[in-house]
């Protein structure tokens, strides 16, 4: 029952993860597309946040019927479930239909960017080559968190689809399975410093909050060692 529960608990894990990446992709498109639309319920954290874990949830119900413990050991249940259904439906659900969601919404994205008109700009000012980087930037971006994304999953969908039709795992190296796991979840690690290396503004608020904590710290430390009138250490209260 508990090696049921930690598998149902990791694709739950897994799921969300990648569902905050296609609510992100929605909270774009409607930041570019529709930018005076405010009042749209996934731009609110304390909506969106319990609807992924919820769907997470309710869509990953199925996996603990498809594992069975035998002789201290999990195997899947092909008794229960037809293994090609099952891990097809992980495919669908965790890989393709997020890829396809993310590409189209950032590809609105890209082409509402490029070819957008600034109101008042001259023609020749947009068309000019300098007017063009900060798009060039911007869809840069986009496409490299989406092959990012793409890649960073690849692995282990290869990995369970021929789980799937052939069963042979003993074809695949221990080594070569953790990784696929580990290479997966690096791109919630990864998604981060995407942001903050390829988008300006999130680059330079990173690097204010960085110089804020260490002012902080040195004025802190500062505090702590300042001395009272009568050359008694004292303690500031921060």
């Amino acid at each position: 029952m508990l090696l049921r529960f930690l598998y149902y608990l990791a694709n739950i894990t897994m799921t969300a993860s990648i569902f905050s990446l296609v609510v992100m992709a929605f909270d774009r498109y409607f930041a570019v597309a529709h930018p005076l639309r405010q009042r749209i319920w996934f731009r609110k954290a304390k909506l969106s946040i319990p609807l992924i874990w919820i769907s997470s949830l309710a869509l990953m119900a199925i996996t603990p019927f498809a594992f069975e413990l035998e002789n201290g050991r999990c195997y899947y249940a092909e008794d229960e479930m037809p293994p090609l259904a099952f891990w097809t439906y992980l495919l669908v659900i965790s890989y393709l239909l997020p890829l396809a969601i993310i590409s189209v919404l950032y590809l609105a994205v890209a082409r509402r960017i490029w070819f957008q008109e600034i109101p008042g700009q001259q023609e020749s000012i947009r068309d000019q080559p300098q007017g063009q980087i900060p798009k060039k930037k911007v869809l840069r971006m986009l496409i490299i968190i989406v092959v990012v994304f793409a890649l960073c999953w690849l692995p282990l969908q290869v990995f369970q689809m021929d789980f799937a039709v052939r069963n042979m795992l003993k074809d695949w190296h221990p080594i070569s399975i953790y990784f696929c796991y580990w290479f997966s979840q690096s791109n919630s690690g990864i998604n981060p410093w995407l942001y903050i290396g390829l988008n300006g503004k999130m680059k330079s608020a990173f690097n204010k909050m960085i110089r804020c904590r260490q002012g902080g710290s040195g004025q802190r430390n500062k505090a702590s060692t300042s001395t009272l009138p009568h050359g008694s250490a004292g303690c500031t209260r921060l």
